[in-house]
């Protein structure tokens, strides 16, 4: 089978599983009609959900300009703006929610006067340090939480699977951002041959740790910026609960759940997560409740999504109009 033929399978694969979970979901309880009915045309749900989501995508900008300030890079904060909110949007449409990264990438190596390498690997960064953050939330949340953690066998695994991931991570990520600081120490076969591409990569990365190092405070500041980013989203799921009568776990546990559920929601999976996140919410909700509750948790997800989806519409219409906010020989 030729390529095109075989990425389009995958693609209809994602959206039969996407479809298959959603009905399984709504014939379960998981995902109630009336319930997003019911969100989805309340004003107050309405004009917070939105303004979390849009919150989310602004500071996800400034997040992403301290890490390139940290790797000397210098991009106006409209570019780096309005280039954010492309890559929500595309994240959302295409599967796998790496689409918008790809396209991120894309306009930044095309930029004259950057410097293009650090400012790529910058968007590599940025997606782990959000993703890292999503980590660090469920953790912290995870400790307020052990009753009901220790309470449930697959919790517990996941809490100490979470604790060890963020206890253990940024040691092993400075350790190799140290090596690769010391290349020059290091064997030349394992740099590769000069001028080739092993070695044009070491250099980049040796330059990316020098710059890392002496940027660190930008560095905290981007993760202090994303986690306080991530928490606002997550308010916006305890007050579509709150406002939909089903706010019937603590609500730390959402600092819990959510965390966990974006993590699955980038799976690719299904298109841009749909459905998989939905799934993986309800299933840490009915996890930490008190009892077994036949509460569509899986709604409130989904209904975030929605807003979601809506938040990030602006990137469409910055994509668009690209011509506007780029020089006419750097519009893709």
């Amino acid at each position: 089978m030729n390529k095109p033929y075989v990425r389009w399978m995958i693609h209809i694969l994602k959206f039969f599983i996407a479809g298959a979970v959603l009905y399984w979901m709504f014939k379960g309880g998981k995902l109630h009609w009336g319930l997003i009915l019911e969100g989805a045309m309340s004003p107050s749900v309405i004009v917070v959900g939105l303004a979390c989501n849009l919150i989310l995508v602004s500071t996800a900008a400034v997040r992403w300009n301290f890490l390139l300030k940290g790797q000397g890079v210098s991009l106006p904060f409209l570019f780096v703006h309005h280039l954010t909110y492309v890559t929500a949007f595309f994240n959302q449409i295409i599967p796998g929610g790496i689409g918008g990264d790809a396209l991120r990438l894309a306009f930044v190596l095309k930029q004259p006067n950057a410097r293009k390498g650090q400012a790529a690997l910058t968007v590599i960064l940025d997606r782990f340090l959000g993703l890292f953050s999503l980590l660090l939330i469920a953790a912290l949340f995870s400790l307020l939480s052990l009753a009901p953690i220790l309470a449930s066998p697959p919790l517990t695994l996941l809490a100490i699977s979470t604790i060890f991931l963020v206890v253990v991570g940024p040691p092993v990520v400075l350790f190799f951002l140290w090596l690769v600081g010391r290349s020059n120490h290091l064997p030349r076969w394992l740099q590769g041959k000069p001028g080739g591409l092993r070695d044009r990569v070491f250099r980049l990365t040796k330059e990316f740790s020098h710059y890392f190092h002496s940027g660190k405070k930008q560095v905290f500041y981007a993760l202090a910026v994303s986690m306080a980013s991530q928490m606002i989203l997550i308010v916006s799921l305890i007050w579509i609960a709150y406002q939909l009568s089903i706010l019937v776990i603590p609500m730390e546990a959402f600092f819990v759940a959510g965390p966990w559920a974006w993590v699955a929601n980038i799976l690719p999976i299904s298109p841009g997560g749909l459905g998989v996140g939905e799934a993986a919410f309800d299933q840490v909700c009915q996890w930490l409740s008190p009892a077994s509750a036949a509460v569509a948790f899986g709604t409130v997800f989904l209904i975030n999504r929605m807003f979601m989806i809506l938040g990030s519409l602006p990137g469409l219409l910055f994509f668009l109009f690209r011509s506007r906010w780029l020089h006419e020989d750097q519009s893709l």
